[in-house]
């Protein structure tokens, strides 16, 4: 079958919230495989952040943009659901109407092979429950081969397809994870080094961390299932960037992937011979060390941290983590808020803040750690800097106390020639004065 005999007969499900730019682009793409059955399912504006939701009504007029005959389902929030429950709804949502479904977000870029070969892996491992998903991402970790696709044990959600009987056991509360920690189980499926990433993740996801797809990976790591991985990478990830909100590019994130780079699949297919999973192995081994070990460790350093915070040896914090960031293969996410301490006291503001503002964004430390990064920097009079932190602690607050809200109020009352609503949203919303901001003369 030649790419123009095709025809795609799988419905397929497109999430959206803020970002026009990057949906028109992912929309473009759907319209040109046209699929039968088109749902669109979109996030309601936050209330804290202006202008927002004008961008997601801008999204929701691809729905008047389809031109082809389809029919189109739409699921239009009213409220904000955030990154968990939004697309989790969404997927169930759509399993209500299809029994195999083909899955984008707004910053998926797929390109036209992603559909047939989707459509091809869910019509020939429909009954095979060794199988859970299919992924048209490959971050080419897997080395190279012949056949046309690969399995692997991770889940991989960056453009994706799956099967009504995946979803019914879907779990976004996670009920298994605490018997899962416990005893330890997924040292049995998979190395140390993504032993330790994925129960950090897990412990994250489980206390609250608002996304959806870590529930997908535990899922298929319980069920000893694989997702089926393609030879070439067919997605790019367009939204990479300042406004994404998991993977802004970052001083503690290097790109290592081709997530701008994307190639057509061969058809036909070829199939491989024997269903295993190809995941690499680090080389050499690394021990099997267990949480309890890792938190030792964790421990040893931060008696460090702290010997060196008695003797105010600030330069000694940052050369010890500097060595710790730059040679360890696995590090936590404390120990570059103590890299960004010592820059702190040692007043290298810009190093400091930066690292403090991406540890804030990608939610790796609680806010409330960050309040002393916004005392030192008021008492050293770096007032923009700290307005910016703060804005950033209050977007991950839901309430705060009345005590601080007034210590908020006081501190703007007495910035105001450097405060703006529009660029500290959530500053705005805390304090309890109505502002007018002065006249500007352009």
């Amino acid at each position: 079958m030649s790419d123009k005999e095709f025809v795609l007969k799988v419905p397929v499900l497109l999430i959206i919230f803020n970002r026009p730019d990057t949906t028109y682009k992912v929309f473009e793409r759907i319209r040109m495989a046209k699929p039968p059955k088109l749902f669109i399912a979109s996030d309601g504006p936050r209330a804290n952040r202006p202008g927002e939701a004008e961008k997601v009504q801008e999204c929701r007029k691809i729905k008047d943009m389809v031109d082809w005959d389809c029919e189109v389902y739409t699921d239009f929030s009213k409220v904000n659901l955030g990154c968990k429950y939004r697309p989790a709804s969404a997927i169930t949502g759509a399993f209500n109407h299809t029994d195999k479904l083909i899955i984008l977000e707004d910053d998926c870029l797929a390109n036209l092979s992603f559909f047939r070969f989707c459509q091809e892996m869910l019509d020939k491992y429909e009954n095979d429950n060794r199988i859970m998903s299919i992924s048209g991402d490959n971050e080419y970790e897997y080395g190279q081969f012949e056949e046309s696709y690969t399995f692997s044990k991770f889940f991989k959600g960056w453009g994706w397809a799956t099967w009504k009987r995946v979803w019914d056991l879907y779990d976004i509360d996670m009920k298994i994870w605490p018997e899962v920690r416990k005893n330890h189980y997924l040292k049995y499926v998979m190395d140390y080094e993504k032993y330790i990433h994925y129960t950090n993740e897990l412990n994250l996801t489980s206390s609250g961390m608002d996304a959806w797809d870590y529930q997908c990976a535990l899922l298929h790591f319980m069920n000893n299932a694989l997702c089926i991985i393609p030879k070439v990478n067919m997605i790019r990830n367009i939204g990479c960037g300042a406004n994404s909100t998991h993977s802004a590019q970052s001083v503690l994130i290097t790109t290592k992937y081709p997530y701008y780079m994307d190639e057509e699949l061969e058809f036909p297919l070829v199939h491989p011979t024997m269903i295993f999973p190809r995941d690499k192995k680090p080389e050499p081994a690394e021990p099997r060390l267990t949480v309890e070990d890792m938190n030792l460790e964790i421990n040893e350093k931060e008696q460090n941290f702290m010997r060196l915070i008695q003797n105010k040896d600030y330069q000694g914090i940052v050369n010890y983590f500097k060595n710790i960031l730059e040679n360890e293969k696995f590090f936590h996410a404390r120990y570059v808020y103590f890299f960004a301490y010592g820059h702190l006291m040692l007043k290298n503001y810009y190093p400091a803040v930066q690292l403090a503002k991406e540890i804030l964004m990608l939610n790796l430390r609680p806010p409330q750690d960050f309040f002393v990064f916004l005392n030192v920097l008021l008492q050293n009079e770096q007032k923009a800097d700290a307005l910016e932190i703060l804005d950033l602690i209050l977007s991950k607050l839901s309430n705060i106390s009345n005590e601080l809200r007034n210590q908020i109020t006081a501190l703007i009352k007495s910035n105001l020639n450097i405060f703006s609503p529009q660029k500290y949203p959530n500053i705005a919303r805390n304090i309890q004065f109505s502002y007018t901001p002065p006249l500007s003369f352009d």
